[in-house]
């Protein structure tokens, strides 16, 4: 066991230096101030273009990330949102923010019955833009956007160095509660994954693809009978050997306060299942790297306490000490990668919680086949099929943040 623990513990430390020496300037790129400024966004030829993005709820934070899609500095962007019904509280907040744009429109989609009500959205919006563009951005309705986010992300597509491109987003605490700074470590980590070449996927709220990638690779038919869109798109063209290409500047922002631990831990297990059903393999690799995540954190503080009570060998406490250490200097070298540079006790205490609370949750992916996400739970078969769509009663639909 003492072999285990040193061999587990020595894993931890060198998987956060090496996330940390992998993804930090890239996540650093698509932060602003107090580093300094991102390059221009490169000139390229002018490509028709439309913004895609699923709506549902209302909130003042949802109208206002709209407010942000809306003022892109692309030009001639057509912009189309997507809601299930005119029933959906969306509907009319959307249509209060488009009525003196012309370049921009309502759709709707109706309820899904074979897919998640996101990806018929997108398929809705998409059939009702296909002919106006030859580069599709999609975006999520939730985090605000720079002027250039489109701009960005459709830059290496017009200029023919990628066919299909991700940005990602970075969660602004407003507070340092520590659901929100749980949530800012999960987001962060999977932000600095981004940069491995081999690990980038188009997640994180906002992508781009060309239109011609998008019908020549069945995008729409995938869509039609899936779980997600953006965990099926980059798996489907990565078989033909079509890689996605991250974009650091082109970065949303997600301002977040008064956020639970319950929605927390709501939406880091979607993002485990949605790995689960879509990319089995890699899910099941994921729990050995939890593992080794996860069992130095109840070894060392064990060994230590052990220690204290004459229980174990004092070189043993000492290094279950260490490791606690080790791993708090570590944590600290992250804060500076958060907006507003959080606490150190307190973003310290979130990142212990995150690595604890993630491997609770991947192991609860193993024991269902039921997403739930706001009044809809499916049911999924292995490779993200739909089998079922169960709706429930609409009361009180929101919009959350995240």
């Amino acid at each position: 066991m003492d072999a285990v623990f040193f061999a587990l513990a020595a894993c931890e430390l060198a998987l956060f230096a090496g996330v940390y020496l992998l993804g930090a300037r890239y996540v650093r790129r698509g932060m602003r101030a107090p580093f300094p400024p991102i390059p221009p966004v490169p000139v390229f030829p002018p490509v028709k273009a439309a913004l895609i993005v699923p709506c549902t709820g209302d909130s003042p934070h949802m109208r206002r990330c709209l407010g942000t899609l809306l003022s892109q500095d692309y030009p001639g962007l057509r912009c189309v949102f997507a809601v299930e019904s005119e029933s959906d509280p969306a509907a009319a907040a959307i249509a209060a923010l488009i009525r003196d744009r012309p370049g921009a429109r309502l759709v709707f989609a109706g309820p899904a019955t074979a897919s998640c009500q996101k990806n018929h959205n997108l398929l809705a919006a998409v059939a009702a833009v296909r002919d106006e563009a030859e580069i599709y951005v999609f975006c999520d309705s939730t985090h605000l956007a720079r002027p250039d986010l489109a701009s960005r992300l459709a830059a290496p597509l017009a200029l023919g160095q990628a066919r299909l491109t991700s940005g990602f987003h970075q969660v602004m605490p407003g507070d340092e509660s520590l659901p929100v700074l749980a949530m800012a470590w999960t987001v962060l980590a999977v932000h600095m994954l981004q940069a491995a070449p081999f690990l980038s996927q188009p997640w994180g709220g906002a992508m781009a693809v060309t239109r011609a990638t998008f019908e020549e690779n069945g995008v729409a038919a995938l869509w039609s009978r899936t779980i997600v869109d953006d965990f099926m798109l980059g798996p489907r063209l990565l078989k033909k050997n079509i890689r996605c290409r991250p974009v650091a500047e082109a970065c949303l922002d997600t301002p977040l306060s008064g956020y639970t631990g319950k929605a927390w831990r709501a939406w880091w297990f979607r993002q485990l299942q949605y790995l689960k059903f879509c990319m089995p393999l890699l899910w099941v690799a994921t729990g050995l790297g939890i593992l080794a995540l996860a069992a130095p954190l109840v070894l060392a503080p064990a060994y230590l306490v052990a220690a204290v009570l004459g229980l174990a060998r004092p070189g043993l406490g000492a290094a279950g000490a260490g490791h606690i250490l080790a791993l708090c200097l570590l944590m600290h070298a992250y804060r500076p990668l958060v907006p507003g540079k959080p606490k150190w006790f307190a973003f310290t205490l979130a990142g212990f919680v995150f690595l604890g609370a993630t491997a609770w949750l991947y192991a609860k992916t193993w024991t269902t086949n039921v997403m739930t996400w706001r009044d809809i739970a499916y049911e999924v078969e292995p490779g993200g099929r739909v089998k079922r769509v169960m709706r429930k009663d609409k009361e009180n639909r929101g919009s959350n943040p995240v």
